[in-house]
């Protein structure tokens, strides 16, 4: 939990993360995405609570710099005098890692990430996307069991975004546990796992996005015109999941079933709205996810996230 005056963010949120999962951090401005991934960095205190890595308590652990086991990538990086090269020697030495141990990894992170031919080009002349490659690689100098990253797609081309997309999935196989804050489904949708949805009340909701629980073959049915008690026997008649908003009911069915239920819906006077593959509409509106008080269905303005 963090306090900002009156204002709570990250109300009793508990979440554990394993290797090679790659989870995103969704919600509004204000609910504590950034807040969060400087609190497990360990930049900044909780008021309540604490982060554990292997058991440890993380912020008792950064008494020695090379044991360090995540990496923080900070939405922007700042334009140095240093080259590529210069700055991760700089930036290893400062972790304590060996000299000789350094240069690999620096020859290696520099592969990875296709910049070889600008190892000892000046930071301050390159684009948006090699800065944020190199801010990256400092991340990845103390080899570390996590990745922290705040917005790893924003004001990206869009070779560079495909590029981070690739570096991601592939530190995911490697075993890296990835968290990652993103306001771009198109994006995020391709390389997480899991998504947890910040509120700005300080609630959370946390939904696996995995073949198991998106089905691809499930269908949300956004309906009209019909009221709660008859939406309620369409459900039940039809099998589908049922959420409720002020003016929609939402089902959620398999596909076999999604004919017998648009006919019910018609036939009980109401009109549908659209149809959505499961998948696609919890990237979109990530708020529609069941939590224990029911379903919520995007506010005013269909829900899209800005």
């Amino acid at each position: 939990m963090k306090r900002y005056g009156q204002r709570t963010v990250l109300r009793k949120l508990t979440f554990g993360l394993e290797p090679g999962e790659r989870v995103v951090l969704v919600g509004p401005n204000g609910s504590g995405k950034s807040t969060l991934l400087r609190i497990i960095a360990g930049l900044l205190a909780p008021d309540e609570g604490r982060v554990v890595i292997d058991g440890g308590h993380w912020r008792q652990e950064r008494k020695n710099p090379e044991s360090v086991p995540i990496g923080y990538v900070p939405e922007r990086m700042p334009f140095l005098r240093f080259s590529p090269e210069e700055y991760l020697q700089y930036m290893g030495a400062i972790q304590g890692i060996e000299a000789g141990v350094l240069a690999q990894r620096i020859n290696r992170l520099l592969a990875m990430c296709r910049l070889e031919n600008s190892r000892r080009m000046p930071i301050r002349h390159f684009s948006k996307g090699m800065l944020h490659k190199v801010g990256i690689m400092q991340a990845l100098l103390s080899e570390p069991k996590l990745l922290l990253m705040d917005e790893p797609f924003s004001g990206l081309d869009a070779e560079s975004q495909e590029e981070v997309m690739e570096l991601l999935l592939q530190l995911g196989k490697q075993g890296m546990g990835l968290l990652f804050v993103s306001h771009e489904p198109e994006h995020y949708g391709r390389v997480a796992t899991r998504m947890i949805v910040l509120n700005q009340d300080g609630g959370w909701q946390d939904k696996l996005l995995t073949s198991s629980n998106t089905k691809s073959n499930r269908l949300l049915i956004r309906a009209a015109g019909l009221e709660e008690a008859a939406a309620r026997e369409l459900a039940q008649k039809s099998g589908a999941e049922l959420i409720m908003a002020a003016r929609e009911a939402c089902f959620v069915t398999g596909e076999s079933n999604s004919d017998a239920l648009l006919q019910f819906i018609l036939g009980q006077g109401g009109s549908v709205k659209a149809v959505y593959p499961e998948r696609e509409a919890l990237l979109k509106w990530p708020g529609w996810v069941h939590d224990n008080a029911g379903g919520v269905w995007p506010p005013e303005g269909e829900g899209e996230q800005t």
